[in-house]
């Protein structure tokens, strides 16, 4: 690479780099409640990231929410939250819930 070509590169990779960083400090002086709530929550998921990663937790790994003691589990294990979702019912119960049925006295 020529020198020419050198300094060419030089000065126009300091001019992008320039750019953008003006470009970010015209940002933080418009917007600087943004920018501390933006900063706030780059950090949190920063620190929590790093927790995690401390305590051996990978990226795909389950979670363990449901910390035990040795005895028995904890109340979180017990919590069913089956019932808040909707299911569809089984052929056999439908038909079972509708066999005393009387649709004349659905009609108005």
């Amino acid at each position: 690479m020529t020198p020419f070509l050198r300094g060419f590169v030089e000065e126009l990779a300091l001019t992008k780099v320039a750019g953008v960083l003006g470009g970010a400090a015209k940002f933080v002086a418009k917007h600087p409640m943004a920018t501390l709530g933006g900063g706030a929550v780059l950090g949190m998921t920063g620190y929590q990231a790093l927790n995690a990663y401390r305590s051996g937790r990978e990226e795909g790994s389950k979670p363990k929410y449901l910390s035990a003691s040795p005895g028995q589990p904890s109340d979180a294990a017990y919590t069913n939250y089956h019932a808040l979702f909707g299911h569809d019912l089984p052929d056999a119960q439908k038909k079972k819930l509708s066999e005393n049925a009387k649709p004349e006295l659905m009609r108005r």
